[in-house]
């Protein structure tokens, strides 16, 4: 048997003409036996590996008689190539399986289902009643129509939070699905061209107690219902739509006489706006172009087939994919099974790949860095080596679930699973076998997550409706949060535990398009019918329009100030400039060393300007920034340049903050950072001096102790949370923690100094509101209304201040301290058209004066950027960014330029005259090394858990700067020989304001809060000014953006990012995507914020270039719901539910992005999918279950 492209598989027979073997091209033998009644016995793989299967074994037949021998043919057992028993089957008397059980020799009941059969009298089936591996017993029924058993649904019995439920299917003469059911009776309705059974309209979203009209094509549904109807049309000789009408959008298709997508165009039926792709195919079918819907530029992607069949090669294979710019990857070489064995990309950097005897990839070698893959006998993967040597180890039990990850230095994460495959508890233990951080989840009848339970028994209890929406949660101290949903299962209303309302409005297409908090302000969104946003309406921030070119691309934004900015993009989409009124903000970007010329840069952004400050980059091969440079070129000097080194693994060795000076990083066998040590060359001499020495970290987990350069041991102790409860630092810094059960900081108890420990205590929806300390004079308290914002703030030697906002939006407007009978401070505060705040300004008000302070006022740019503070006529400061919203050059007057410079979004040096360096250790800020001597002086920072530096030593182990953190930020120094800026992560004291320097936006710590709205919008929370929700001891906003977590490893970051998710969204009928990327400085693994797409697509958010690389992306699948209660992860083709075509899957989008792809689950599961080299089949690379769980809440184990 030959394909197309001349490989071949040969087969030959036994005397009884069943097949004996099978070779392909590559001469790899399949081997086939059979047992006397003609049943398949075994496989031997070219490996050598047997598998093995089992049939009539008397033990697995019901009593009957002759029942083994006349139910022989019926499966009973597999025998898989580890030679254990993976599976086995029972039958009835009637020769029915009734019995399912995988790796039966574990006697835990794995996976283990039992059948019972109903029949009607005329033998056909009505009902199966299926009782799972748990207990948990449904009833699945069904009808008969046209000869063909149909479900009509099933039933389920209660769980967490709901009463026991049933769905209904119901179908038409000819077998079609006509109605369904879900199981919170909420109705979906079908029609169908009955001659083809083609689906013509379908409705979504009928309440409960509906009925399906009488004619779907001639229903309109009610304004402002949650019903939504789709109409299809279709191809009159294949079964493919060739139109597609929801509301305000209409989807076109073309295809060719072989059914060929020759294209797609998205009209919105309002404006009649459109965009078209095209597509052309070789006379074998296989794309040949993909024309985008740009008209301005060549848009178009080109593939290219080798012509003939030689050494390394068949006709038909790919050859070379050129994008619209001619940037070329080209695919050298296949294996004679068509498997891709060396590629070269647009920059010259070559790949290979290696297979075993069973395809399964053993080698990816990128540019002489090769990655090894091992696999149990099963096809498992077991190991993965890193070019360094580096490797971690899985270990699966007999069902084939993962059970053990193991580090090279011993540590390992075990997974207990209960019978369905639901992780009960997870273990961290170190190389000793002590278990150092643990946890446990309970799952209910419906496996869906009912308790989640920590280390020390802190119990949080989940509650689910019929459909497995989440509806309550009840927190490990009793506070209760709830949640409703529409009849498409959208979230409607969030209440929190101090009875705070949120609402949330959906159109047709799920878009949000309105929120209203707690305090009755609402956000308004309007999209096209392309799905783009035009205009959003915010409290805060005014009114924002936007536009879009032909592809999509944001044209053009009018934000409430009624300042335009217009975007401008190159043939790949990719941002060439920002052109705001004037040229102070205006960006430009090049790509691919277009400036310097450099070779192997093709598809980077090396290039950048934002007014008079440029940017350029330089990468290696891999896509590593070796080299930063930030200069003027209004007088060519340059304010900073870096460079980096990197390992086979990609990461850091060595930064270079300045001429001569390089900070190296060592490794250990585990990946983590061992040694820290800084090189100083000075005429030629290199003098080196420890950082830090002998760090440790626990098994998957934080810093657990070190040697700094100045001798000085650091000790850190945590509970089996993973939470820093004692550190101690010799006789300079000992720190003690305190947690409550829900994870919040309740104590910190400086043991060095006297009257140092301080309480904290949080309202109900985590909310710090009191501070006692041990010197009561020391007090605080807060108080918040029902959107977070500070109402209140008291203190014993402050007085009460008392917060004023404007009632339309969550801007401050003004504090009032004091009374006017014994005099009163007010400071006033003035908010901009786009809600940053613009002059601040001190009232002193009794009754016999009134004094007004001189006016503070902070100037914007045309881009939001603060660019300078000024009180009354006198300059404070000037701030100048780069291109990346970064803060790159403070003016002050009477002092020199202060420069800084950032790996990253970290800053790695400054100088206001002498030159500052830092390193970092775990993301947190290790030491600081000032001016460029080789005996330059070192400073070693002691820090709160979050990184805030707490004390700074010097290279004598004294104390050369201490201070006292309070809650929201403000520092109290104790020791101050030297200066130290650094707060929060992130965030950077400035002198002359008091503000702090937050990347994206300036932080008051005073306030507790932002001067200017969240970027994000509401992404980062329904308040957009409050700092981490009022919970500043326990979360972080490093880009001034919202909480984030570095990890260790990508798989932690992903699975990390997923489950916060499907936590901040628990029941979004859509997909939220996001990238995994590698930390340029530290060497950490970060995710970045999740951006919405629509319920069965999502474009994943990427980091600013200059955070890291791309090393993986990921995305949820959307909350289940009556229509989308399947997880299959399904290849490209026509959906066998809907008849329409999928463009795109999970597998194949790993592949053509050649990177992992990590997805969620709403049942709880995370699984990890590796594409196939590029040439490679599509939908057929490893995945790896990382976190068991279903598909959907309460549906079969996810295999």
């Amino acid at each position: 048997m030959s394909d197309t492209f001349g490989r071949s598989l040969d087969f030959t027979y036994d005397a009884f003409n069943r097949t004996s073997t099978i070779s392909n091209t590559a001469n790899e033998l399949y081997k086939y036996t059979y047992d006397t009644n003609n049943n398949l016995k075994s496989i031997t793989y070219p490996d050598g590996k047997v598998k093995t299967y089992f049939y009539g074994e008397p033990a697995y037949i019901s009593a009957t008689p002759n029942g083994s021998v006349k139910f022989a043919n019926r499966l009973t057992g597999i025998v898989d190539e580890n030679n254990s028993r993976f599976a086995s089957y029972r039958y009835d008397a009637a020769g029915r399986a009734y019995d399912e059980q995988l790796a039966p020799n574990l006697n835990v009941n794995t996976e283990h289902n039992n059948l019972t059969y109903n029949l009607a009298a005329n033998g056909n089936p009505t009902s199966t009643v299926l009782k799972d591996a748990l207990g948990t017993v449904r009833q699945y029924n069904f009808t008969t129509i046209l000869g063909v058993v149909k479900s009509t649904g099933n039933s389920q019995p209660a769980g967490a939070g709901c009463a026991a439920s049933a769905s209904n299917i119901g179908y038409d003469a000819n077998g079609n699905l006509a109605s369904q059911t879900d199981f919170n009776g909420n109705l979906s309705c079908y029609a169908y061209d009955l001659s083809r059974n083609l689906e013509t309209v379908r409705l979504e979203g009928l309440p409960p107690g509906s009925s399906c009209p009488a004619n779907l094509a001639g229903y309109t549904p009610a304004a402002g219902s949650t019903v939504r109807k789709i109409v299809s049309q279709w191809h009159a000789n294949y079964r493919l739509p060739t139109q597609i009408d929801e509301a305000g959008r209409r989807t076109t298709f073309s295809y060719d006489a072989g059914g060929n997508l020759l294209s797609k165009t998205v009209t919105d039926t309002a404006t009649q706006q459109s965009r078209t792709w095209t597509y052309t195919y070789n006379s074998l079918g296989q794309i040949l172009s993909q024309d985008g819907p740009r008209t301005d530029v060549n848009d178009v992607t080109a593939y290219r087939y080798y012509t003939d069949t030689a050494a390394g090669h068949h006709i038909g294979d790919l050859w070379q994919i050129s994008n619209a710019l001619g940037h070329t990857t080209s695919f050298n070489s296949y294996d004679a099974n068509g498997r891709l064995l060396g590629l070269t990309g647009p920059n010259s950097l070559a790949v290979g790949f290696s297979y075993d005897a069973r395809g399964r990839l053993t080698q990816k070698n990128v540019g002489g860095n090769i990655t090894r893959y091992d696999y149990d006998p099963v096809g498992n993967l077991t190991k993965v080596t890193q070019p360094s040597g580096v490797f971690f180890s899985y270990t699966y039990d007999a069902a084939h679930r993962l059970t053990d990850i193991t580090d090279a230095l011993g540590g390992k994460i075990h997974y207990t699973l209960d019978a369905m495959g639901n992780r009960t508890q997870e273990q961290v233990l170190d190389s000793s076998g002590t278990v150092v951080k643990s946890h446990r989840r309970v799952y209910d009848a419906l496996n869906r997550l009912a308790q989640d339970i920590g280390a020390y028994n802190q119990t949080t209890s989940y509650a689910y409706d019929a459909n497995g929406n989440l509806t309550q949660t009840t927190d490990a101290v009793g506070n209760v949060s709830q949640r409703q949903y529409d009849s498409l299962d959208r979230l409607i209303r969030s209440t929190d535990a101090l009875n705070g309302q949120t609402d949330y409005y959906y159109d047709a297409q799920d878009r949000l398009t309105q929120v209203t908090d707690a305090a009755g302000h609402n956000t308004e969104y309007r999209y096209n019918g392309l799905g783009d946003l035009t205009r959003l309406d915010s409290p805060n921030t005014g009114a924002t329009q936007y536009a879009y070119d032909a592809a999509g691309n944001l044209a053009q934004t009018t934000d409430a100030a009624d300042v335009t900015a217009t975007y401008r993009y190159d043939a790949l989409n990719r941002l060439l400039g920002i052109d705001y009124p004037g040229s102070e903000a205006d960006a430009e970007y090049g790509y691919d060393g277009s400036a310097g010329n450099i070779a192997g840069q093709q598809g980077r952004l090396t290039d950048a300007r934002r007014g008079d400050i440029a940017t350029r980059h330089q990468f290696d091969l891999r896509g590593n920034l070796l080299t930063a440079t930030v200069r003027k070129p209004s007088n060519n000097s340059v304010l900073s340049e870096l460079a980096f080194g990197y390992d086979a693994d990609d990461r850091i060795v060595q930064t270079q903050p300045g001429s001569g000076r390089r900070l190296q990083y060592e490794y250990d066998a585990a990946g983590q950072v061992r040694r820290i040590q800084v090189a100083d060359t000075v005429s030629g001499t290199t003098t080196t001096r420890l950082l830090a020495d002998n760090i440790v970290h626990l098994p998957f987990g934080p810093v657990a102790g070190l040697i700094y350069g100045n001798g000085l041991s650091d000790s850190r102790q945590f509970d089996q949370d993973y939470r820093l409860t004692r550190q101690t630092v010799g006789n300079l810094f000992r720190q003690q923690y305190g947690y409550d059960s829900l994870g919040n900081m309740t104590q910190s108890n400086d043991e060095t100094a006297s009257l140092a420990q301080q309480n904290y205590t949080y309202d109900a929806v985590g909310e710090l509101t009191a501070l006692s300390h041990a010197n009561p004079l020391q007090n605080q308290s807060y108080q918040y209304d029902a959107v977070g914002n500070r109402t209140r703030q008291s203190s014993p030697t402050g007085g009460t201040a008392d917060y004023r906002y404007d009632p339309d939006s969550q801007q401050l407007l003004g504090t009032v301290m004091g009374v006017p009978a014994t005099g009163q401070q007010l400071n006033h505060f003035r908010s901009d058209a786009r809600g940053a705040i613009d002059r601040s300004q001190t009232e002193l008000k009794s009754a016999f004066w009134n004094v007004l302070s001189t006016p503070v006022d902070y100037v914007y740019a045309a881009d939001q950027r603060l660019v300078q503070i000024n009180s009354g006529s006198s300059l404070l400061a000037g701030y100048a960014y780069d291109a990346f919203g970064r803060r790159v050059g403070k003016t002050r007057p009477g002092k020199p330029l202060h420069t800084f410079a950032y790996a990253g979004s970290q800053l790695l040096a400054e100088n206001a005259g002498t030159p500052s360096h830092y390193a970092y250790l775990d993301g947190q800020a290790l030491a600081r090394i000032d001016g460029s001597a080789a005996n330059s002086p070192i400073y070693y920072f002691h820090n709160h858990p979050l990184g805030v530096p707490l004390k700074a030593s010097n290279t004598a182990g004294q104390t050369v700067w201490a201070a006292q953190l309070q809650p929201f930020g403000l520092m109290q120094t104790t020791t101050n020989t030297i200066s130290q800026n650094l707060r929060f992560p992130g965030q950077y004291f400035d002198a002359e304001s008091g503000l702090h320097y937050n990347m994206a936006r300036y932080y008051s710590p005073e306030l507790g809060r932002y001067l200017q709205s969240d970027p994000i919008g509401l992404a980062g929370g329904i308040n957009t000014y409050t700092y981490v929700r009022n919970n500043p001891l326990r979360w972080i906003d490093p880009l001034g953006l919202k909480p984030g977590d570095a990890f260790n490893h990508p798989f932690d970051a992903a699975i990390d990012a997923l489950n916060w998710t499907y936590q901040t969204y628990p029941n979004s009928p859509n997909e939220w995507a996001g990238s995994i990327y590698q930390g340029l400085n530290d060497g950490k693994f970060y995710a970045t914020n999740p951006l919405e797409g629509g319920s069965t697509w999502s474009s994943p958010s990427k980091p600013a270039w200059n955070q890291g690389d791309v090393r993986g992306l990921y995305h949820t699948h959307g909350h289940c719901t009556s229509n989308n209660t399947e997880d299959d992860f399904s290849r490209p083709g026509i959906d066998p539910k809907t008849g329409k075509y999928v463009e795109e899957s999970d597998t194949h989008t790993a592949w053509g992005d050649q990177k992992p792809m990590f997805v969620g689950t709403p049942g709880g599961a995370v699984l990890l999918f590796s594409p196939n080299p590029p040439s490679g089949p599509e939908n057929e690379g490893t995945v790896t279950i990382l976190q068991p769980g279903k598909c959907c809440p309460g549906e079969n184990y996810l295999k």
